[in-house]
């Protein structure tokens, strides 16, 4: 190809054999290897066919590609264009790197726009900083303040700045403003990116609006997208969480049957929730080896909490031989004992943790505590003091609780 272009001046003629099988990494390599660019850019059309082309087929430009296409146009006297792929490039959420910078200030610099370039730069990113900064910390007046200011200042918002402010109104539950900054990016001619589509999906699953959630997932499959791990990952745990067993399946088979440790054990947990237990023995069974101590905890916890006792010591024991005990693991255990009357073995966890290593904590006096005061107050005392001696006191309720237990045994 390279060759053609060397000894074919018309740039159409020369790469006319390739034309449908042309990728986007030889069309960015021929680009950056031609010397002739006042040729290239005569051709524009093309230029502009095969950016389009990249669009249609979904491919999207990164960093490179807006590198590119700018030092065309800086070395083919088109320095004014470069502010329009700039724009583009900040409304897709990239800056861009040290190599482009270099490349558009030396463009500008002889026709004095270097300062406008410059400015363009560091005011989106100061803009985008505060809105992000006003967001994370709950001042959305401050965030509406900002965002209007950048306006009126003609600095044009990127998909950026609406991320932030739609992650912003919806972590506040302010659905309508989220929708309506929706509307907004298609009036900027700002297009979603995943990430966009990832927080829509979090807020809305958030809300406990799964169709929502679900319409956004398919909507970056629509835009010619990819759905990223946290794409799937937020919508299968929704699905979990709902107990829709079915679509959970399905999207996990589209997951190549692969998730986290948060998905696998909400899997757990739904299908617990609605009594297929085989199934969620076997899911538990196939991701234990790669368990951390925090997933054994709530694998555990989704058995005993439904009060099956038999899987959640099952699950324990596996926890026990991986050498994953922990302080959480212990008291997720002691509690289903508990639900289930066994006082025995869930003072026999308690009284062994230390010699594990593992130091009870304020939740394991507390829960094993009023987990035995019912039948046997006095031996609530014995953890009282426990918690007393290792200065996990800190407030009466403990007292209160035995106490209570006391006065409805009649033993006052």
């Amino acid at each position: 190809m390279l060759e053609a272009l060397e000894h074919i001046q018309d740039v159409g003629e020369a790469l006319w054999a390739w034309k449908d099988t042309l990728s986007n990494r030889e069309r960015t390599i021929i680009l950056k290897e031609q010397k002739d660019w006042q040729r290239t850019v005569r051709r524009w059309d093309l230029i502009l066919r095969l950016w389009h082309e990249m669009h249609t087929f979904g491919v999207a430009p990164d960093n490179s590609t807006y590198g590119t296409l700018i030092n065309v146009c800086c070395k083919g006297g088109r320095g004014w264009v470069t502010l329009v792929w700039l724009g583009d490039m900040c409304k897709r959420g990239l800056m861009p790197d040290e190599v482009t910078v270099s490349i558009v200030m030396q463009a500008h610099k002889k026709a004095g726009e270097y300062e406008t370039a410059e400015l363009f730069f560091k005011s989106l990113y100061t803009y985008n900083t505060l809105i992000d900064t006003y967001g994370k910390a709950g001042h959305l007046e401050k965030v509406s303040d900002t965002f209007n200011q950048m306006l009126r200042e003609g600095v044009a918002p990127s998909v950026v700045t609406f991320n932030s402010m739609i992650h912003a109104w919806g972590k506040h539950h302010r659905m309508e403003q989220v929708a309506s900054l929706g509307q907004m990016m298609e009036d900027f001619q700002c297009f979603p990116d995943t990430r966009t589509y990832n927080i829509l999906i979090s807020l809305y699953r958030e809300s406990n609006d799964i169709d929502s959630a679900e319409y956004y997932y398919w909507k970056i499959k629509a835009e010619n997208l990819v759905p990223d791990v946290v794409s799937c990952h937020t919508l299968l745990y929704g699905y979990s969480i709902k107990g829709m067993v079915t679509k959970a399946e399905a999207l996990l088979k589209e997951m190549d049957e692969r998730g986290d440790e948060y998905t696998q054990s909400a899997l757990t947990r739904m299908y617990v929730n609605v009594g297929m237990l085989e199934q969620a023995w076997c899911w538990f069974d196939r991701f234990h080896h790669h368990m951390n101590s925090e997933c054994f905890s709530a694998n555990i916890d989704a058995f005993g909490e439904k009060g099956y006792i038999v899987l959640a010591e099952k699950a324990f024991i596996c926890c026990q031989k991986k050498k994953m005990l922990s302080v959480s693991a212990c008291n997720v255990m002691i509690k289903a004992y508990g639900l289930v009357e066994k006082l025995d073995e869930a003072c026999e966890i308690a009284d062994g943790m230390e010699r594990c290593g593992i130091l009870p904590d304020y939740v394991t006096y507390s829960s094993h505590s009023t987990s035995v005061n019912c039948k046997r107050p006095k031996k609530a005392i014995y953890y009282l003091e426990k918690m007393k001696a290792v200065k996990l006191l800190s407030d009466c309720v403990p007292y209160s609780v035995v106490i209570g237990s006391f006065a409805k045994n009649g033993d006052l």
